[in-house]
This record gives C-alpha cells, sequence and structure tokens, in this order.
C-alpha cells in the first residue's frame, strides 16, 4: 500500500481531514506489522461489526412488489480498551554488518490506536546500538521510529443505500449497496483505487403460519451477507443470521432483533523506509494481517416511524461491540 492509499483509507473509514490523515499514513506505512495492526487494529474490528449492524427495522416484510429505497448508516462503538495498544519493540537490529538485541526503548509501553487520542510514541535506539551509531558519526535521533498519533475516533462507520422489495409469500429481499466510487477522485491519491460494497439479505414472515391473525406483532427469520472493497488493499465481508419481532400501531413500532454473524477484514500495505532504517522492515515490503470477528451474538432494539411514504428507524444494538445504526428511506408497504 502506497502511503497516499493507506492516508486516504484513513480519510475515508477514520472520517480524519485529509491533511491529518496523510501525516498519519506516512508514519504507519513506515510501521512493521505488529505496531500498524495494533493502531488500526480497532478500526478494522469496528468495521467487521457494522458491516453486519442495521439489517431491518420491522419483521413486517413487504408485500408483493411493496418496497423501500434509503439510506442505512451503522456505527460500532469503540470500548475503552480500543483507544491503545501495547507497543511491540524490535527484538534485534542489524547495523553495519553486526547484529544487536533489544536495540530500541520506548517513551512509553502503549500507544494511542485511531480511536485514541494524544501523541504516539516513540522508539529511540540505545544500549550498544546507540553507541555504534555514534562512533559511526550517525544521528541516533534519525533512527527513531515514530508512531502516529490517535484520531480520538468515536466509532467504526458504514453506510450504503438500503433497498427492499417484497416477493410474496410474508418474503421480502434486501440489498445493501454503495456503487463503485473512484476514491483517488476524491481525495487526490490516483493510485488508491476503486471503493464499492455489496450486500443481499432475506426475510420471511413465520407468523403467516399460525392459525391466528397476527395483525399488530410478527416475526420473522432474516439472512444477510455483506462484501466491502477498497482498491487492492482492503477487502472486508460479514454474514448474519437472525430473528427479529415487532409490534405496533399506526405509524410507530418497536422491534428487537438477535442475531449471530461473524466478519473478516483484510488488510495490506508497503512498508515506506527509503532512508534505510535499520529498526524497520526494508522499503516496499509487503505486509498484510487480517482482523476476524468469531461468530457472536447481538441483541438491538429499535423504533420505526412509517409516514405513508417516508420511513424513519433507529437502532441500537448489544453486543462485543454495541452498534447505533439509522436508516431513512421512501417506499410504500
Amino acid at each position: 500500500m502506497r502511503r497516499t492509499s493507506l492516508a486516504s483509507l484513513l480519510c475515508l473509514l477514520a472520517l480524519a481531514s485529509p491533511a491529518r490523515a496523510q501525516d498519519i499514513g506516512e508514519l504507519l506505512s513506515a510501521l512493521a506489522s505488529g505496531n500498524a495492526q495494533g493502531y488500526v487494529g480497532p478500526l478494522a474490528r469496528g468495521l467487521g461489526h457494522a458491516l453486519t449492524g442495521g439489517y431491518v427495522s420491522s419483521a413486517d416484510p413487504h408485500g408483493t412488489l411493496g418496497f423501500s429505497l434509503g439510506l442505512r448508516v451503522v456505527g460500532s462503538l469503540f470500548e475503552e480498551e480500543d483507544e491503545t495498544f501495547a507497543v511491540v519493540l524490535p527484538t534485534s537490529v542489524t547495523f553495519q554488518g553486526r547484529t544487536y538485541t533489544e536495540p530500541y526503548g520506548a517513551s512509553s509501553p502503549r500507544s494511542p490506536t485511531v480511536a485514541g487520542k494524544g501523541a504516539g510514541v516513540v522508539l529511540r535506539p540505545e544500549g550498544q546500538y546507540r553507541q555504534d551509531l555514534l562512533l559511526a558519526l550517525q544521528d541516533p535521533e534519525n533512527f527513531n521510529i515514530e508512531f502516529p498519533q490517535g484520531v480520538e475516533l468515536p466509532v467504526a462507520p458504514f453506510a450504503a443505500i438500503d433497498a427492499a422489495l417484497g416477493v410474496g409469500f410474508g418474503t421480502q429481499i434486501m440489498a445493501r449497496v454503495i456503487p463503485t466510487i473512484d476514491v483517488g477522485a476524491l481525495v487526490g491519491a490516483d493510485e488508491v483505487g476503486d471503493f464499492s460494497a455489496f450486500g443481499i439479505g432475506v426475510m420471511h414472515d413465520l407468523t403467516q403460519w399460525l392459525p391466528i391473525p397476527t395483525p399488530f406483532w410478527a416475526v420473522s427469520v432474516t439472512a444477510g451477507t455483506q462484501k466491502l472493497e477498497l482498491g487492492d488493499y482492503l477487502e472486508a465481508s460479514g454474514n448474519t443470521l437472525g430473528l427479529v419481532a415487532s409490534a405496533g400501531i399506526g405509524p410507530l413500532s418497536v422491534y428487537a432483533h438477535g442475531s449471530t454473524y461473524k466478519a473478516n477484514v483484510d488488510l495490506d500495505y508497503t512498508v515506506e523506509n527509503p532512508e534505510d532504517n535499520s529498526g524497520l522492515p526494508p522499503d516496499q515490503t509487503r505486509v498484510r494481517f487480517k482482523q476476524e470477528v468469531d461468530r457472536t451474538q447481538r441483541l438491538a432494539v429499535g423504533a420505526q416511524l412509517d409516514l405513508i411514504l417516508l420511513k424513519l428507524s433507529a437502532e441500537y444494538g448489544m453486543g462485543d461491540y454495541n452498534t447505533i445504526s439509522g436508516r431513512a428511506a421512501i417506499g410504500f408497504r
């Protein structure tokens, strides 16, 4: 991943200003995988949780050819432990043919993540390594490793165009899409590539099979899958399965959605080390890591206001990462 690509990822997902994200991206692109993963890990995990949140706003599916079309926004809330990560010190470096063990000391054992705040940790040469740098007429400060500062990102966000269509038999199909966007044109980094997302889902009304009518409440089974891609260096996917129950009178209804879900987020980038700092991987080293959200559960509660054409809903999900979601749409039942 080029520096501008990594900075663009932070612009897009961390909602940082372009100038600030550029600085952070340059610092992050100089880190080995352990520390880079520690810094962006909460964002990647949060994105995995957000991908599977906010799938439905009611247990009552659209009737045949009934539809809705709108915008869905989901955010995963970070936990306190997501604000910092344990710094990984280089175990050894090689300088002028000599290998040094434990060559660096850290200004702090922990550094802020993308969800944290404050200045990043600085690793400085110490011991015999520092002494030999001085003997070689090198300034040890030029061999420092600076970690990026915290962005104070409050949530890991995901937004998509949200559509649903009734196909009869108490069933509706759903889609959550981000049309292909040339991110480079938006942030001034042509090599970034395209950003897109596509997800599909289905909901089926179980109460239609009961021998009695249920005019004020419904229970449905739901399933969905979602995928997101950003250039050739970020790929995320998730799937969910659950039950949703809703009840309402008139335009207002409330619902509860219990689900089980999992997700994966893959990131990769290229280390930038043009000065050949011996404490860093060689320049252009390709680094890749994955954040997995093991199958877990979430209970979400929400409400929907159905004003003939306009539909508004809000949801709060409780699980490993709490989530918030909102939807605004137009359509017919």
